[in-house]
């Protein structure tokens, strides 16, 4: 290998001041990282360009006849140059047009006119023999020729040049290209983008899933930042709520009530003082400590220690909500207890990593045994170092400690790193995660990712050729011999069955990215992993991606489907809500987080729909957000149902996925369609959720599995091949009514519109006469009641008679006897021991006063609530006030707003926290009660004028409220 490279020309030299007479000696890093900073130039671009021009000069040295070149330089090439070799004007030449240099292309300028000069020496070269029909100066020009940066300039040259490269070239060429990634990691641009995981790996990998115990497959988590939460409990509640053991019972029983079986509160631990500081110098004194710097794996005192927790763990458990906790297996804080008493587990170096590191700060260490200082520009926001300083006071040792760091964006600069080849601290961190199991039943692992042997290889010790995460870090890569020898086996496999040996009822959940979803639940055994993929892809509405997801999850290993960790945020991304809003969209890719298998994990305030995204060092939230009352009705209308039957939906031994093809035949990428069952002691629990996400209308039918699980839509939820098959929609709470014969012939015929959703639940099966004419009288249309639909279908001619005694406009009394005759008939055929009164006048009534003699009437003959149902429904418009008159049973009008139908009847709302009714409905009421309740005094037999004093009272309490509710008041 050449020793003396990139030789500067003397006119550069004196200009930079530099002392390169020689060039560059040997291919040291160091040195190029002095040269950089005297000569202001980025050193990875500075060493780079060196082992460029030392490829060059292998590639000449080792061709045949390249020393027999005639061309004796000039004096002033020979002078600017400071050789008398020929290839160094050669060599300048290809530095000089080389347009990957930019800013270094200074660093070639002469004084004297070398044109000539490099036209013969070019001109000599040419002369050369080629080899296996190569020409030196071409093959010497194509990088530069080819390319035009330096980094695919290096690849081209091992790519192309080997066989004239030695060994440790190659590598020198190889760390090169790590440097240049080091530097553009260095501006820290933003992680990539959630990807879906590949399996193509983990073939070669022997399976290693982790049994779940009986409780862990209905597992619903949510997560609360806990000191933002206390702060929330305390306004709810009305009183200060500081501690674990001071969380309301009846919060506990709430969020059992909601579906939640799991509650991951984050920022549990001691943290570390270090991290409010900083926080504290760079402005943000209302910040406490971040959640992820921590001091100590104990419960914080603010929170009220162990006991405390203890006390929390006992009445959660009693509700069946279990704890879970954050594990940060990856660093801990920079003034921890591991830091004071181990400096030697953690990654560091003697000497500052880059000449412009400086530490004059603070010392953010209150303890005498020891000092630190992060580095000066994380204060004006200028630089991001990689390493803190600490110094040793009890050995007077000072080290360059490197911050926590996953590559993906900032240092973290409140963390130290620990060094995870240092089989110390591997075991520390193992048995701290024995420890916090046996508190915590459900442990959430911090980056996991990030412990990988890969990924602790290439972040921290790459190989030639890998790094350039980690800035610095290039430089201390081993060979993987000696990564092997020093970290033998998966880090989480150890924990994995170790856990299993001392803590076996412990969930291990891992948040993991970079496509290792599979490998960290089938080869690793956690029993739980982060499906990122599912938040972003339906967010972004690739639909065909996320069906591919699943396609191929199922087709390597359902298995590792019913391990992903389902959600719409978390606490690292942007809330719920504003990346899916409040309609139809979020309940729709929320009720398939509900339905999936795997574990659903719902973020803080997604149920409250709060917009804030609380930070790791939040001491409350910034904003005061009320909960949304009518989104949280709806997740109890909607979603909550659904997260209380997860055992339905968690496991996949019966899991499958469907296309739908829309009646032309094409596929509807858009459209989510699957089914799942549980057996039990009744036979079969069966559900089939269908979701449309994409703003259009749809439809389409319900019939083939996706290759993978195969199979038809009645094979998969074993349907009969005869009969009337009945399901309910949870979302509607309507009923549907199929014949089995329909579904084997084309399956289920759906239409959805946009962001719509069935959950198809309580399927029966009928092959009674009377389920064919009903499904027959249906024609495919849904019921909220198939009584009311078979009372409807038997006695359609009663239904025709109400509807006359209804018409305001029918004043005959024949006519008005004989639609009455033909009611009564049809109910004594139905009931026949119904005992039928003569019905009272109805000339002169409003369809409304109308409706309440009817209704009461039927009421007084014991027909069935199904004719009232009917009854109402005929009138839909003016029914809120029918029912209103029906409850009103007292003269005390105090009590009248408390009566849901009178609340219907004004159409009371609230808006900004506050009830209002309308102003039209009001007078609607009060022009129409007075009849009403007249007809129904005269039925019950009370006096009409006191409901005319009643009616009086009330209108002038309305007036008074001036439209809002809550002012609606009574004297005495």
């Amino acid at each position: 290998m050449p020793e003396n490279v990139l030789k500067i020309p003397r006119t550069t030299q004196n200009r930079l001041h530099l002392k390169l007479q020689d060039g560059f000696v040997g291919l040291s890093w160091t040195r190029a990282q002095e040269v950089s900073a005297s000569a202001k130039l980025q050193a990875a671009r500075v060493y780079s360009l060196a082992v460029l021009d030392a490829a060059m000069r292998s590639l000449v040295e080792r061709w045949p006849g390249s020393k027999e070149l005639q061309h004796k330089p000039s004096k002033n090439a020979v002078e600017e140059l400071q050789s008398t070799n020929a290839w160094e004007v050669v060599y300048w030449a290809l530095h000089r047009g080389n347009r990957a240099l930019g800013e270094l292309e200074g660093l070639f300028e002469t004084q004297v006119d070398l044109g000539l000069e490099q036209a013969e020496v070019f001109a000599d070269a040419e002369g050369l023999d080629e080899v296996e029909g190569e020409k030196l100066l071409e093959l010497l020009s194509e990088p530069i020729r080819l390319h035009d940066d330096l980094d695919a300039q290096i690849a081209h040259v091992l790519k192309r040049w080997g066989k004239y490269l030695d060994p440790s070239l190659k590598e020198q060429l190889l760390r090169s290209r790590d440097y240049l990634r080091e530097a553009w990691v260095g501006h820290f641009g933003p992680a990539t983008a959630a990807q879906a995981p590949d399996f193509s790996s983990l073939y070669q990998h022997q399976e290693r899933f982790t049994h779940d115990r009986d409780w862990m497959p209905s597992v619903v988590l949510i997560a609360k930042n806990i000191y933002v939460w206390l702060h929330q409990l305390s306004a709810t509640y009305g009183y200060r709520i500081e501690r674990l053991d001071e969380v309301p019972e009846a919060e506990l029983a709430r969020l059992r009530s909601q579906g939640i079986t799991g509650l991951w509160m984050i920022g549990l631990w001691e943290r570390s003082p270090a991290s409010r500081r900083i926080k504290e110098l760079c402005g943000r004194p209302d910040a406490v400590a971040s959640a992820y710097s921590l001091y100590d794996y104990r419960i914080a005192g603010a929170l009220g220690g162990e006991e405390a927790l203890e006390s929390l763990r006992q009445r959660a458990a009693s509700h069946g909500v279990r704890l879970a906790a954050d594990m940060v297996p990856n660093h801990m804080g920079i003034t921890s207890e591991w830091v004071k008493n181990n400096p030697e587990w953690f990654l560091s170096v003697d000497h500052p990593p880059f000449p412009s590191y400086s530490f004059h700060g603070e010392n953010l260490s209150h303890e005498p045994e020891f000092g630190v200082q992060i580095e000066d520009h994380y204060y004006d926001q200028t630089d991001a170092a990689v390493v803190f300083k600490h110094m040793d006071h009890r050995t007077g040792q000072t080290r360059y400690i490197y911050h926590g760091n996953d590559g993906t964006s900032f240092p973290w600069n409140d963390t130290a790193q620990l060094d995870f080849l240092n089989p110390e601290a591997r075991e520390a961190v193992i048995r701290t995660i024995i420890d916090v199991a046996r508190k915590f039943p459900i442990i959430r692992f911090d980056a996991a990712m990030t412990l990988v042997r890969k990924h602790v290889q290439r972040l921290w010790y790459p190989p030639p050729g890998h790094g350039g995460a980690i800035p610095s870090r290039s430089q201390f890569g081993v060979s993987q011999e000696e990564f092997d020898r020093r970290m033998p086996m998966e880090f989480w496999q150890e924990v994995v069955d170790r856990i299993q040996a001392e803590a076996p009822d412990t969930l291990l959940l891992a948040e993991a990215f970079w496509m290792l979803e599979g490998y960290f639940v089938r080869t690793l055994g956690m029993h739980r992993v982060y499906n990122s993929a599912f938040m972003h892809m339906l967010r972004d509405e690739d639909n065909a991606g996320y069906r591919k997801l699943m396609r191929d999850t199922l087709a390597f290993d359902p298995e590792v489907l019913k391990r992903y960790v389902n959600f719409m945020n978390n606490p690292d991304e942007d809330t719920a809500v504003n990346q899916f809003g409040k309609g139809d969209k979020y309940f729709g890719v929320a009720v398939l987080m509900a339905t999936m298998p795997g574990l659903p994990m719902l973020g803080h305030g997604q149920l409250e729909g709060f917009t804030e995204k609380y930070g790791m060092d939040f001491r409350r939230p910034l904003l005061n957000e009320l909960p949304d009352k009518g989104l949280l009705a709806h997740h109890e209308r909607v979603l909550i149902p659904l997260l209380h039957r997860r055992r339905l939906f968690a496991e996949v031994a019966h899991f499958a996925l469907y296309d739908v093809f829309n009646p032309q035949g094409g596929l509807e990428q858009n459209v989510f369609a699957y089914s799942n069952m549980l057996p039990n002691e009744h036979g079969l629990e069966r559900a089939l959720v269908i979701y449309h996400n994409r703003y259009a209308e749809v439809r389409g039918y319900v019939d083939r599995g996706v290759s993978e699980s195969g199979g038809r839509l009645v094979d998969h939820l074993q349907l009969p091949a005869y009969g009337v098959v009945r399901f309910r929609d949870q979302i509607s709470g309507e009923w549907f009514l199929r014949t089995a014969e329909l579904l084997h012939r084309h399956g289920l015929y759906v239409e959805l519109g946009a962001y719509k959703c069935h959950v198809f639940l309580d399927w029966g099966f009928e092959d009674g006469q009377e389920w064919f004419e009903l499904e027959s009288h249906l024609q495919g249309r849904s019921t909220p009641s198939l009584d009311h639909e078979f009372v409807l279908m038997r006695y359609g001619t009663s239904r025709t008679a109400l509807t006359w005694l209804l018409d305001s406009n029918l004043k005959d009394s024949v006519a008005l006897k004989r639609e009455f005759e033909t009611l009564s008939q049809s109910i004594l055929n139905y009931w026949p021991d119904a005992e039928l009164t003569e019905l009272p006048a109805l000339e002169g009534h409003s369809p409304e006063a109308r409706l309440v003699v009817l209704v009461e009437w039927l009421e007084e003959s014991g027909a069935s609530d199904v004719w009232e149902r009917m009854a109402l429904e005929e009138l839909t418009p003016f029914g809120s006030l029918v029912r209103a008159a029906l409850d009103i049973d007292s003269l005390d009008v105090s009590s009248w707003p408390l009566l849901e139908s009178v609340q219907e009847a004004l159409s009371v709302h609230e808006f900004e926290g506050t009830r209002y009714f309308v102003a039209q409905k009001a007078d609607g009421f009060l022009k129409k009660m007075p009849e009403l309740l007249g007809v129904k005094s005269a039925l019950c037999g009370t006096d009409r004028s006191e409901f005319t004093v009643a009616m009086e009272e009330f209108g002038k309490a309305l007036e008074q409220a001036s439209y809002d509710f809550d002012q609606v008041r009574f004297d005495g």
